[in-house]
């Protein structure tokens, strides 16, 4: 017996929450955002072009660049289809809107960290870490 059922009469979840069909672009945007990087990385320690002779580091680090941002683009619009469509509820909206509050809320700790550790090891150098 399934906890979460459908209801064929009303065509409708008996929970509040989506729950997302399967989707492959998690998998296509990890893979050109590792087709983007690893060109990068390479160029930038400057390993010579031994891999493929037919095509340049430069342009697959291109052609993953473009096909990474229209995976993003072709997400991110799937996601506003579910919303317009109605399969954002008020419970589905309260999670969305918490989990950004909780990003920003973690964003602003971290730059506090950045800014409290600078201004303590400069008010207060360290003779260990090489400040005089």
């Amino acid at each position: 017996m399934s906890y979460i059922s459908y209801d064929p009469i009303f065509e409708r979840e008996k929970h509040p929450f989506h729950l997302l069909p399967n989707s492959r672009l998690p998998y296509y945007t990890c893979l050109f955002l590792l087709g983007t990087l690893i060109p990068l990385v390479l160029n930038l320690h400057n390993v010579p072009e031994l891999v493929f002779k037919f095509i340049s580091r430069d342009t697959i680090m291109h052609l993953s660049f473009a096909y990474l941002w229209a995976t993003l683009f072709a997400w991110f619009n799937s996601i506003t289809r579910e919303s317009v469509v109605g399969h954002h509820t008020a419970k589905v909206q309260q999670g969305l809107k918490m989990g950004f509050v909780l990003f920003v809320v973690s964003e602003v700790m971290l730059f506090f960290a950045f800014f409290w550790s600078f201004f303590h090891f400069s008010l207060v150098p360290a003779i260990s870490v090489g400040d005089v």
